[in-house]
């Protein structure tokens, strides 16, 4: 039995190709979504595929691919890293970004990508996460003077001018997560709206005229059966 293994396993190693781990100065091309051909596996998918993937190896891996425009497996990635360990700052920084560059792909705004992208900045913003997550309440509140005082340069700070960005204001420091995000919902809601009354509009607007052509056509038709009414006594 254990010979039949042990030539089950040689078939396998001479049988089944291995994949080559891609180099820095390797050309190869990958496809639309980050694919890399077959036979070919980067350093971060070599280190994960053992089956002990562990949370920051996934989040350089995003890293990686929203550097190279692949949005939708950094978020994935993202997600990942997050079931595995939630209370990590870097990868909801990570998981924004992703998330964030998405958003500004696209020509119509998904309203959910836009909260849960706010949301995630916001988190990042309040050190609810990671060393310093004491700082704040569950409600994102902190003692005046006390987020400022700890905002550092590698999260804080961006995580403020990118909510500034999408949003156009920042929390307030009496603010609550959940006051804030509804005040945000709120103008979601109403930009949404205001899209959808403004392509009726073009709707009605590119009609009008065609309305006010059969209008102008039947005036002038009227006009001139009138003109012809009155020439008639006068020709008599």
């Amino acid at each position: 039995m254990r010979f039949i293994q042990l030539l089950v396993l040689i078939l396998l190693v001479v049988l089944v190709p291995a994949q080559r781990v891609l180099a820095d100065d390797d050309e190869v091309s990958e496809d639309a979504s980050g694919n890399l051909p077959t036979g070919y596996v980067r350093s971060g998918n070599a280190l994960n595929s053992g089956g002990h993937t562990e949370a920051d190896s996934l989040s350089l891996q995003a890293e990686y691919a929203t550097q190279h425009g692949y949005y939708d497996q950094a978020i994935n990635l993202c997600q990942q890293a997050i079931k595995k360990d939630d209370d990590d700052s870097d990868i909801h920084l990570a998981y924004a970004d992703a998330m964030e560059h998405k958003l500004r792909r696209q020509k119509d705004k998904d309203p959910n990508l836009y909260m849960a992208t706010v949301r995630e900045w916001l988190i990042v913003l309040r050190n609810e996460k990671g060393d310093e997550r004491g700082l704040t309440s569950k409600n994102g509140l902190a003692l005046p003077g006390m987020q400022h005082l700890y905002a550092d340069e590698e999260r804080s700070i961006p995580a403020l001018h990118h909510i500034v960005s999408l949003v156009g204001y920042p929390p307030k420091m009496t603010e609550s997560d959940q006051k804030y995000m509804h005040k945000v919902a709120k103008q979601c809601e109403n930009m949404v709206k205001g899209r959808v009354v403004q392509k009726a509009s073009v709707v009605d607007a590119s009609s009008q005229p065609i309305a006010n052509d059969r209008m102008d056509s039947k005036n002038r038709s009227s006009g001139q059966a009138g003109a012809a009414q009155s020439k008639s006594p006068a020709s008599i």
